[in-house]
């Protein structure tokens, strides 16, 4: 079985010129927050939790982790965030009224009160604050009033802005300097931790014509063309990454990820080699080089280099994952399964970990069928179930006369076991001029058999990058009636998408040889 996540692209972009750490949380954060505002609350979560990890009195991450915990209506466990935000930076104004109005949700008056009295000594003020004073004198009086902390998204970020940078930089004339500035670098890092990869390719496009000896724009351009599926044309930026600067352990690392992703696997394990020649303590080269290994059938290789994966990063909740696959491949079902659920206890919102799981009990001959169910369902809970209320209603016309739209969404559109079964029923469907068959793809790679599979679908949708709940919106906008899943718990699967319900009848087909434990599915 192959892990239904990606393993992410090092996105290290600038750690030449700036503190490592401190841009890897910048972007960790900007991470959280894009999560945040596609909806996606329990990963935005996550990210923050995993930032406090290892910063405990993060000011940002705190301040926003609180907001977060308000608006998801936990809002005891948003104090002590507050409370730390404000340790770290005691004249912070929204840190202050954010614990303040909080405060005052949970009822606790007297400690309102006397955190309204504290900001006021330390000479923080303004419309804000005489707004909580009054709510407090409310709620004193029995008054309701809303919430300000409710209504409040966190910390913005400077979105926008490094678009112009770069547009501002082509103006630029004679530049004597061989690379870019740190202000154009940190542009282009923030759209690619953004998730805004198309801009980001443009930019970093723009960067390798402005100063094609320097390995940045290179090294970037590769990522955003990888992270929009676009694997083929990512590799040649790669490799002149890697030209440019052949001492750099990530630039390796990412070349040997997207040849892994194209079968290319011998120059995959040359790479993540060399990667950790140049850097022994890297973690994800180790965890490539163990994948690399892994699809060659080398399990007892791959195995050591995850395990040595781990010893460097004990929390990596990815090498987890892979060392479960790794297992799931020498046949040690219930090691794997333990492998899956040390990657949950450090990231419960691992959804592709969990699919594993489900994937690996299945194989499991001592596990029950009661059992087996409750796991699925214990998925479902916990993925499916925050979505169940914000399902919407769908206006597909109920006229029999109409064609009808059928969407199928599969990782396996390639030469795969998944497309020879569903290739003769493509053909009998094409027959049937009422209906209008949608692909949504999400493949591993493209190939003869995908070229073949196109011809049988009026519209074909490659949906690498798109998020689920953006997916979600373009399955729902394009009037899909019947909505087909060809994978379930195996890999690359979109069950978070079909968790929001975007057709009115949805399928689970083909793929995977049990439930998907989701109240979604029809059938």
């Amino acid at each position: 079985m192959s892990s239904p996540y990606r393993y992410p692209i090092c996105i290290m972009s600038a750690q030449s010129h700036q503190d490592k750490a401190s841009l890897t949380v910048d972007q960790s954060l900007r991470q959280a927050i894009t999560c945040y505002q596609a909806g996606q609350l329990q990963d935005a979560e996550f990210i923050f939790r995993d930032i406090l990890t290892d910063q405990p009195q993060n000011s940002d991450a705190n301040h926003n982790l609180g907001i977060l915990m308000v608006q998801m209506h936990r809002l005891t466990e948003s104090l002590p965030h507050f409370e730390a935000a404000l340790n770290a930076n005691p004249k912070s104004t929204h840190s202050w009224s954010s614990y303040i109005d909080a405060l005052i949700q949970v009822d606790l008056v007297e400690p309102a009160r006397a955190a309204l009295l504290m900001s006021q000594s330390l000479g923080l003020g303004g419309g804000e604050f005489e707004s909580l004073a009054l709510k407090l004198s409310d709620k004193v009086n029995g008054i309701h009033a809303p919430s300000i902390v409710a209504s409040r998204p966190p910390l913005a970020t400077q979105r926008g802005k490094s678009k112009k940078i770069v547009k501002e930089s082509k103006k630029g004339n004679g530049r004597e300097q061989d690379g870019p500035t740190s202000l154009e670098m940190e542009a282009a890092v923030e759209l690619l931790a953004s998730g805004e990869f198309s801009e980001a390719e443009q930019v970093t496009r723009d960067l390798t014509v402005l100063y094609p000896s320097s390995d940045f724009g290179w090294k970037a351009l590769g990522i955003a063309l990888q992270q929009q599926g676009l694997i083929t044309e990512a590799v040649l930026p790669m490799q002149r990454a890697v030209e440019l600067s052949p001492d750099d352990a990530e630039s390796h690392s990412n070349l040997a990820l997207v040849l892994q992703v194209l079968n290319r696997l011998e120059e995959a394990e040359t790479h993540s080699r060399r990667a950790i020649k140049i850097k022994p303590d890297f973690s994800a080269a180790h965890n490539s080089l163990a994948n690399t290994l892994s699809r060659q059938n080398r399990f007892e290789e791959a195995e050591i280099s995850c395990r040595r994966a781990l010893q460097i990063a004990p929390n990596n909740s990815l090498a987890y994952n892979d060392l479960g696959v790794i297992l799931m491949g020498t046949g040690k079902i219930s090691e794997a399964g333990e492998s899956y659920r040390e990657a949950l206890k450090i990231r419960p919102s691992y959804s592709a970990a969990h699919s594993n799981l489900l994937f690996c009990l299945t194989h499991d001959e001592k596990i029950n069928t009661e059992l087996l169910l409750d796991e699925h369902c214990r998925f479902a809970e916990q993925f499916e179930g925050p979505q169940r209320a914000s399902w919407k209603q769908h206006d597909n016309l109920r006229n029999p006369d109409r064609c009808l739209q059928i969407g199928f969404i599969s990782g396996d559109l390639f030469n795969h076991s998944v497309a020879n079964f569903i290739e003769p029923v493509l053909i009998h469907m094409t027959d049937y001029p009422q209906l209008v068959l949608h692909a949504y793809s999400d493949p591993e790679i493209e190939d003869g058999v995908t070229e073949r599979l196109r011809k049988y679908f009026k519209h074909w949708n490659t949906i690498t990058g798109l998020s689920d709940a953006v997916l979600a919106d373009k399955i729902r906008s394009d009037g899909i009636d019947i909505l087909i899943d060809l994978s379930g718990h195996t890999a690359r699967n979109r069950l978070l998408t079909f968790a929001r319900k975007p057709a009115p009848v949805q399928v689970s087909w083909i793929g995977y040889p049990g439930t998907t434990g989701l109240q979604a599915m029809d059938y």
